[in-house]
């Protein structure tokens, strides 16, 4: 038994439609894999309607010329389903194609609906797609952890695989002989990531508004092809989040007496000072600055020291991590000229990776002879660096 479900043009209301003595042929296209852009619809071969009184009340009596306004419309689609006892076979719309008054039939066409997806995403471009929730801190832990599928997202994201860091040469200085080295090692900076192929493609079909389902899409296969973003940049893109430039309100004289390496005393975070401290991070009491995100951080410290030493030496400076202070941690020495001379002193480290909550202080080695006068024109300042990858975290 073969019924014809309409559905009215204002409603959704279901109409099932007199048959009469008529058979149903339907036509079902070859899909085109290789060109979504060619794939067609399926439609059925015209058949004929008999007037009847659902029929005729369905397309509102079309053959009339005095039809009231909100009537059946030609030019508007009207949903459809056949079933063959009482299995769906086909659905999607009903297109009435003319009327015989004399054979008392309405000649329609049934089509279906399937959309073409390279037109729903028109002139769409990987740019337009949101990828914020793939958002995450370039760090060396979410590098490491990229490689097991556990990458951490900023947002409500659980971790996952979508985004990798691959060790490629993009044109740095690391080879083999130099990895183990500071000059030659690959820094964190210098990776840029690729992102899941399967994520790039959800991303695309959810924009165009579709799900799907596919056990080759699900395959570890498939799953394991990744996109690189790498581009002309040298390294990945990164915007500050936090920072803070503070001074000091003494001096601090260092002599070769002080044991350990003593905390410069950062004391003055004032805006008429031309300090300022963005998010109240840094402690003026402690001099200490605490971490409020885990993730890559770039110092810099600027000396400025009248020296006692005597003689030429070199006088490094350490960072402290919750009052740690290790060789691995030094990211520069002053170069001390000699007695009665004013230097001028300015230290950049690498990206250092800190926890959150980790306290930052900086650190200077007492001389071996006499002492150094470090003057208040001196500075310490520090950004914090986010991946941002929206638009690629």
């Amino acid at each position: 038994m073969v019924q014809l479900v309409a559905y009215t043009q204002s409603g959704d209301e279901p109409v099932y439609l007199d048959l009469g003595d008529i058979s149903i042929k339907a036509n079902y296209s070859n899909i085109e894999i290789q060109d979504i852009s060619q794939r067609k619809s399926e439609y059925t071969n015209a058949f004929t309607l008999p007037f009847s009184q659902i029929n005729n009340d369905f397309f509102a009596h079309f053959y009339e010329v005095n039809i009231s306004e909100g009537s059946y419309r030609a030019d508007v689609k009207a949903k459809c389903s056949i079933y063959v006892d009482s299995n769906l076979q086909f659905e999607g719309y009903l297109q009435l194609i003319s009327v015989d008054v004399l054979k008392e039939n309405y000649e329609v066409l049934a089509f279906g609906d399937i959309a073409n997806i390279s037109k729903e995403l028109g002139e769409s471009k990987l740019n337009d797609l949101d990828l914020s929730k793939y958002n995450h801190l370039l760090t060396l832990s979410n590098v490491e952890d990229s490689w097991d599928n556990d990458i951490n997202y900023v947002g409500t994201e659980p971790n996952g695989g979508q985004i990798l860091y691959p060790i490629i040469d993009y044109g740095q200085v690391y080879n083999g002989d130099s990895i183990a080295l500071t000059s030659g090692a690959i820094k964190i900076r210098d990776l840029k990531p690729a992102i899941q192929v399967k994520a790039l493609f959800d991303a695309i079909i959810e924009k165009a508004g579709y799900t799907y389902t596919s056990t080759f899409l699900s395959s570890t296969f498939f799953t394991s092809q990744y996109m690189t973003l790498g581009n002309d940049l040298e390294g990945a893109v990164t915007n500050s989040v936090d920072g803070f430039k503070v001074g000091i309100t003494t001096d601090q004289t260092v002599s070769n007496t002080a044991t350990g390496t003593p905390i410069i005393e950062f004391d003055n975070e004032t805006g008429a000072s031309g300090f300022f401290d963005i998010n109240g991070n840094f402690d003026t009491s402690t001099y200490k600055y605490t971490v409020p995100h885990s993730g890559s951080y770039k110092l810099r410290v600027q000396l400025v020291v009248d020296d006692n030493v005597g003689i030429p030496t070199f006088v490094p400076i350490y960072y402290s991590i919750n009052g740690v202070v290790a060789g691995s941690q030094l990211f520069g020495s002053l170069s001390i000229l000699g007695t009665g001379l004013t230097d001028v002193h300015t230290l950049e480290s690498d990206l250092a990776e800190f926890e959150l909550n980790d306290e930052i202080g900086i650190h200077i080695t007492p001389p071996v002879i006499g002492g150094l006068d470090i003057k208040t024109a001196h500075s310490f300042n520090l950004q914090k660096e986010k991946n941002d990858h929206k638009d690629h975290s």
